[in-house]
């Protein structure tokens, strides 16, 4: 097959760090060229177009999504733009790759699966966290009982907020509910999608959100005019999710904005037989602990203790170690081998309704039941 051709649209802070070096792997490995990128900032389009020899730089959207040098829109644009970009890209017979959420409202995300398999095209979702060999080998112990029935789960998805971090530019829309800012659409996203994978569709939702720190200061930007400042937040920072995937089997989510450091692990899976801890997924999140940790107590066999498996040998995994844009290989080849995507436009409808109906629970004080499923 050709190298699928890419128009990426967002050339911001997220693109640079992680997409664009990325793509440009894809490139040296001949599966895709970069021809085109857009960004509503002339300037940023056209750095972009220079360190990574795009062929084309625009700020207008619709210009990549007409071109017939495009195969593939990478849509990494402010959430609030995912939707309606990614719905004019497949009706343009674009395949997508969106970044997180798929959507922001539950029309839009049925609308992009509904659209996509009327223009036969495929639709990849971030986060694609379910890529990692780590999070397939958690998978495969809990579906073959290694740890027996699965009891609850607890994760961690939240951080210090966008002003932690150095950005190349200005990351106050994080923080704007019209832009679709919060932790849940920046972070908790990550640890939905996980359990999800791991343990299946969830039944149930209900948890608490609220606004902690009302003001938060922006100053760790490269861009040389930026001016350190200080934002109000109009979206909740501080959100905590508990899930239910029946017969007795549950989960509790952090999603804040608020959590400056941690030492303990980001996931835990406890079962009857068994626990297990992820401390890191592989590739730049190595913290120099073990991925995995297991503790088993099988009492037939005399059996019980903490151990560390060994590394999962899990087919159809990315070739490099798993990072955020791994989607976009992945997306490439779904559509070389037809296979149905992991990170599937299902699965980030269904992720997207949890976020959604927490919030109603959080007002409401009254859990929610879901309907999507994946």
């Amino acid at each position: 097959m050709e190298p699928l051709r890419i128009g990426v649209v967002g050339c911001g802070d997220v693109s640079l760090k992680l997409y664009f070096p990325h793509i440009q792997e894809l490139v040296k490995d001949s599966k895709a060229r970069l021809t085109m990128v857009c960004d509503t900032v002339e300037a940023r389009a056209e750095r972009v177009k220079n360190e990574f020899s795009a062929k084309v730089a625009c700020t207008d959207y619709r210009k990549l999504i007409d071109s017939p040098d495009v195969d593939v829109v990478v849509n990494l644009t402010p959430a609030a733009l995912h939707a309606p970009i990614t719905l004019e890209a497949i009706r343009n017979g674009k395949h997508v790759y969106s970044e997180k959420p798929i959507a922001v409202t539950m029309e839009d995300a049925d609308a992009v699966i509904e659209e996509a398999e009327k223009y036969g095209v495929t639709v990849v979702c971030a986060p694609s966290l379910v890529l990692s060999t780590v999070v397939q080998q958690v998978k495969d112990f809990v579906s073959k009982g290694v740890i027996g029935k699965v009891c609850f789960a607890r994760a961690h998805s939240s951080h210090g907020g966008a002003g932690m971090h150095a950005h190349y530019y200005d990351p106050s829309w994080y923080y704007s509910k019209e832009k679709g800012g919060g932790p849940l659409y920046d972070m908790g996203v990550y640890a939905i999608q996980e359990l999800l994978y791991t343990l299946g569709p969830a039944k149930r939702v209900t948890g608490f959100s609220g606004l902690a720190i009302p003001e938060r200061e922006i100053a760790l930007v490269w861009e040389e005019s930026f001016k350190p400042h200080t934002v109000k937040l109009d979206v909740h920072d501080n959100t905590m999710i508990l899930l239910d995937w029946g017969d007795a089997c549950y989960g509790v989510i952090d999603s804040n904005h608020c959590m400056l450091a941690s030492k303990g692990p980001n996931r835990e899976y406890y079962g009857s037989e068994g626990v297990i801890n992820v401390n890191h997924w592989g590739g730049p999140f190595d913290n120099g602990l073990p991925a995995v940790e297991m503790y088993i107590e099988k009492k037939g066999l005399g059996t019980r203790g903490w151990m560390t498996p060994l590394p999962s040998r899990i087919e159809k995994t990315p070739k490099r170690p798993w990072s955020g844009p791994n989607g976009v290989e992945h997306l490439i080849d779904c559509v070389a081998t037809g296979q149905k995507p992991v990170p599937s436009a299902e699965m980030a409808r269904h992720s997207l309704e949890i976020i959604l109906a927490v919030y109603k629970a959080a007002e409401t004080g009254q859990a929610q039941d879901l309907k999507t499923r994946f």
